[in-house]
């Protein structure tokens, strides 16, 4: 396939949720589907667990003003709270690659529901 650079779909993982901790402010994934583009590889496979942390998010697709650090805290809750377990959830990765089973979200717009 040729793509031109400005059309390249993201590399993308598909999962349903199958934990959830609050407390650190995680969800554990299994994978159900990987579309890959340009990487030629990745260490997750269908069927695995990926822990996905919410804790580091600094970049919302709703807010972009600076926010002081309790502010920052509330909004990655707010965020955190509308995944919930059994639901499908869709995560975009454009230069934060999994790695070690673990995503460290930096941006929510990178995950989203599927259903």
């Amino acid at each position: 396939m040729n793509y031109l650079v400005d059309t390249i779909p993201p590399e993308r993982i598909i999962g349903k949720i199958i934990e959830k901790n609050t407390a650190q402010l995680y969800l554990d994934v299994e994978v159900t589907d990987i579309t890959l583009v340009l990487l030629d590889s990745i260490d997750i496979n269908i069927g695995d667990s990926i822990r996905i942390y919410f804790d580091e998010i600094v970049r919302f697709d709703f807010v972009v003003e600076n926010l002081n650090p309790k502010e920052l805290d509330d909004k990655r809750r707010i965020v955190f709270l509308n995944y919930q377990i059994n639901q499908n959830v869709l995560y975009y990765f454009r230069d934060n690659i999994p790695k070690d089973h673990k995503i460290v979200l930096k941006n929510d717009n990178d995950l989203r529901l599927v259903d």
